[in-house]
């Protein structure tokens, strides 16, 4: 038995990302978890099977889709409502999509709206070093960053997780959680910084942890609690994800996520 998740709170790399929330909401007057995570999470997960399957043949095809598209400004009713989140899948597509991702970014940010990134490394698409200039480039847009190991390594130089905060820091994020995969998360805000180990709970399947872990972030985020606890919910997120096969089914609805942060439940369901 594997205890704590070894993707607890993510830190591998997967074929598409599934960063949802059950959609049946609980009878409560808590709002569910995530929905307007859960629908940029789909498309994305769309994008990433295309990548993962037929690649090479469909590439050229979204490059060409995305030339055509234009981005208004953000309307009013889009700032405020919630965190614009981002990961580097689109633009690791091509040269085009890294432009108008980063412009989409920098309207949204000009509008007020919480900029949150995940840049979630995909080797099969680019090297490190395409993939530095990017990650830089939206993590300087961020005020929420919450790269795996292995994004802060490409982003920063380093191996040592202090060293890593620091760093990334200086590139102007205000939270950052640095997601280890078994050993827990290393985070910190404005006022502190603190690492927390893995929910112990047995492992089937480490798929989409990461992003579940990105979704319990962004949902504390929204009920506007600390980040510390933000970052707890995000790691008990990744522990219900790994109980279970697949990347989002085993995913709970708020009353069941409630329980298990208050230590009701032990292993996820």
């Amino acid at each position: 038995m594997k205890t704590g998740g070894g993707s607890g709170v993510g830190g591998g790399t997967y074929c598409a990302r599934a960063c949802s929330i059950k959609t049946q909401a609980p009878k409560t007057t808590a709002h569910p978890l995530n929905k307007s995570c859960a629908r940029v999470i789909r498309s994305n997960l769309l994008v990433g099977i295309a990548v993962s399957f037929a690649g090479d043949v469909l590439l050229p095809l979204i490059d060409h889709i995305a030339a055509k598209l234009s981005f208004a400004k953000p309307r009013r009713r889009d700032v405020g409502a919630a965190p614009l989140t981002r990961s580097a899948l689109t633009p690791a597509l091509s040269a085009h999509n890294r432009e108008v991702t980063t412009a989409v970014v920098d309207q949204f940010r000009a509008a007020g709206t919480l900029v949150v990134f995940d840049p979630n490394m995909r080797f099969r698409l680019w090297s490190k070093e395409e993939a530095r200039t990017a990650f830089l480039e939206l993590a300087k847009r961020s005020d929420v960053l919450l790269p795996s190991l292995v994004d802060a390594e490409i982003l920063c130089g380093q191996s040592d997780s202090e060293a890593m905060l620091d760093r990334l820091r200086e590139f102007g994020p205000k939270r950052i959680a640095i997601k280890l995969g078994e050993n827990g998360v290393f985070f910190a805000d404005e006022k502190s910084r603190s690492h927390l180990p893995c929910f112990p709970v047995s492992e089937i399947d480490p798929v989409g942890a990461g992003d579940a872990f990105c979704a319990g972030v962004i949902s504390g985020i929204l009920d506007q609690v600390s980040f510390a606890d933000s970052v707890r919910q995000g790691a008990a997120m990744g522990a219900f994800c790994v109980s279970s096969w697949g990347d989002y089914a085993g995913l709970p609805t708020r009353t069941e996520l409630d329980r298990f942060l208050a230590g009701e439940t032990t292993q996820g369901r």
